[in-house]
């Protein structure tokens, strides 16, 4: 972008020059050294929901749950894939307000590994030119196999905006991605890959959305409602104390929170619905299994789950959900805090940020 900036780890570099922290292609399982698939035309149309990605990479890679969009840390704007990817020149673009089809990443990985393979909507995969160390020609979208160049590490960054952690996206060869001038550009270089410091062009908010994995942490922001008084309100899903709340008035919508009271960890159960753990270690309890007046209580022990602690995420195709209850009302606010409403109509919406990656596949 020729923004050239005097910052740690952060500065204008000769492509491939400097302190490289190299990481030879050994260090990569060697099934990603294989050819995957053939590179189908661009265009950006989306698959089919539950078709196969054209590239898939080899065993034992598997796809993690869900979809993916990418927040810059310092202006709110969400990362492109122009033309759902197949390029290798106006690649990446920082400039939309909201997560659409072109803002939609799967990310693929293995047991026990630290990498993770970014797929665009369309089939192929993001690479990092050299492995990072560059700032020209820095990022194509054009791959159909997964080596060294197509792996990323994300690595959680110091806490941002009233304690929200966000996630750094690390090469092999340990250089971080970079938004230019934190996000906002459609020309040039958007993305440098030479810094060895994360810090806020460095820093990136990943949501979900579909399936949400087990074991993740995130923090669930209330992203308007259906009422169109509703559309414009923001806030958290907050757990009073962080959990262990006994009774009905355990969970809070709040513009703000400590980190702990933020955090809910999802529990995939074998029916598919989640349960919510709060920091604290207890689960979410919908009293009387979500009736409407009944509340919301946060001291159930985890080794406890029954039926009134299993919430259905309902995806609403946008990056946000509504949140269901075990007996099909909807979390909103009325004329309490929190509400259990019946009608659709008056649901609230969220969005889900990670806050804390579990690792593996089913992460």
């Amino acid at each position: 972008m020729g923004n050239e900036r005097e910052r740690a780890g952060g500065g204008v570099r000769d492509p491939g020059h400097g302190d490289e922290p190299a990481v030879s292609d050994a260090h990569v399982t060697d099934g990603l050294r294989s050819a995957t698939g053939i590179r189908p035309p661009g265009g950006g149309v989306r698959p089919e929901p539950g078709t196969p990605p054209v590239n898939a990479p080899p065993d034992p890679f598997a796809q993690t749950d869900g979809e993916f969009a990418l927040q810059t840390g310092l202006k709110d704007l969400f990362v492109t894939a122009v033309g759902g990817g197949g390029r290798i020149t106006d690649t990446i673009h920082t400039t939309a307000v909201d997560p659409g089809y072109l803002e939609t990443f799967r990310l693929w990985t293995e047991e026990g590994s630290p990498y993770y393979a970014i797929q665009t909507i369309d089939g192929h995969w993001v690479t990092a030119v050299g492995a990072g160390g560059r700032i020209t020609d820095t990022i194509h979208t054009d791959a159909t196999n997964v080596a060294s160049w197509e792996l990323f590490t994300p690595v959680r960054v110091a806490e941002t905006d009233h304690g929200v952690s966000g996630f750094a996206f690390q090469t092999t060869k340990g250089y971080f991605l970079t938004a230019v001038g934190g996000g906002g550009h459609d020309t040039g270089d958007t993305i440098h890959t030479d810094a060895t410091v994360a810090q806020s062009w460095e820093t990136f908010r990943p949501y979900r959305r579909g399936a949400f994995g087990t074991g993740t942490t995130y923090g669930i922001q209330v992203w308007g409602g259906n009422r169109s008084e509703q559309a414009d309100l923001r806030g958290w899903l907050v757990a009073v104390d962080g959990g262990g709340y006994p009774t009905a008035g355990g969970l809070w919508l709040a513009e703000e929170g400590q980190l702990d009271e933020l955090s809910w960890t999802l529990l995939k159960q074998p029916d598919g619905r989640y349960a919510l753990q709060t920091s604290h270690g207890t689960v979410l309890t919908a009293i009387d299994g979500g009736a409407p007046g009944s509340g919301f209580s946060t001291n159930t022990p985890v080794d406890a789950i029954g039926e009134n602690e299993k919430f259905t995420l309902v995806d609403n195709g946008d990056f946000t959900a509504w949140i269901q209850t075990p007996i099909g009302t909807y979390i909103s606010n009325d004329t309490s805090i929190v509400a259990d409403v019946s009608n659709i109509s008056r649901a609230l919406r969220f969005r889900l940020q990670i806050f804390d990656w579990a690792p593996g596949p089913t992460g």
